[in-house]
């Protein structure tokens, strides 16, 4: 079964999605890959603390405490999450408070909205602890695995939030926004999620959103026939790429040929027959 990642390898460079999934090439870890990975880690935990903070607050807790509450709960947790990065952040001498720092605002948003939302439910229905956990509307589901049997795919959705009416797929991007809406591999990307999610959920919603660091609110995408088409294909062409022991020709994109990690050996045409080989006589 392929991975959603192993979809969009094959959007970046064809040819790289072989070198990765037909050879094996392991991809070294960068400072940027690292950096991404703890800052969804920062996400994962603090959407998990919220149900305990929520069941804390009690008739007597006044608003401006509820607040405070909850923006000091999650920069805590992002604190955490980044302290039990730390030995992965020190080999790229990322240092943990750069990456609060990178953080704080996107995350004392986040607090500010999800104590705004409970707030509302707290002055519409005066309910609490548990009671007022089970109203939370939309619940959060950090981190989720899916994957669909049809298409072969499977993935983990940075996050699910789950409405009474939908549910919508969320990705957290760590780099810089486009002028407007979305970069077009992270729309396809949330399209490739929603097409998972439809196999484990009845309501998905036809649009998703792109969490920008450095933008608020986050960027809704709608999603469209032609989009999940062009994901679908995209899908089966990796598929193609991932049975095939022929490697696909080289891009012409100077671009991201310098960017990639095998821009060496990926045009080592004799070491890449004796790789296949070596593959061919050892299936």
């Amino acid at each position: 079964m392929l991975s959603v990642t192993d979809i969009m390898t094959c959007e970046f460079c064809p040819r790289k999605l072989f070198l990765t999934k037909v050879l094996k090439w392991k991809v070294p870890e960068k400072a940027v890959m690292v950096r991404g990975s703890v800052i969804h880690k920062v996400f994962e935990e603090t959407a998990d603390c919220e149900k305990e903070l929520v069941q804390a607050i009690r008739a007597d807790t006044d608003k401006e405490t509820i607040e405070n509450e909850y923006r000091l709960a999650y920069v805590d947790a992002a604190k955490q999450a980044i302290l039990s990065q730390e030995e992965r952040l020190g080999k790229f001498n990322l240092r943990p408070e750069e990456i609060l720092d990178s953080v704080k605002i996107a995350v004392e948003q986040e607090a500010a909205d999800r104590a705004k939302n409970t707030l509302a439910l707290i002055g519409s229905d005066q309910v609490f602890g548990a009671e007022l956990w089970n109203l939370v509307t939309p619940k959060i589901l950090p981190e989720k695995r899916i994957e669909s049997e049809s298409l072969g795919v499977r993935g983990i959705v940075d996050r699910i939030e789950l409405y009474k009416e939908k549910t919508v797929p969320v990705e957290i991007k760590s780099g810089a926004s486009p002028r407007e809406g979305a970069w077009p591999n992270h729309k396809l990307q949330l399209v490739a999620y929603s097409l998972l999610m439809k196999e484990e959920y009845e309501n998905v919603a036809d649009h998703g959103f792109v969490r920008y660091l450095n933008e608020y609110p986050p960027r809704k995408i709608i999603f469209n026939p032609f989009m999940e088409l062009e994901m679908k294909k995209l899908i089966e062409k990796s598929k193609d790429i991932a049975g095939s022991t022929e490697p696909p020709a080289h891009i012409k994109d100077n671009k991201k040929c310098d960017m990639c990690e095998f821009n060496q050996d990926c045009y080592d045409t004799g070491f890449i027959r004796t790789e296949v080989e070596k593959l061919m006589d050892n299936p």
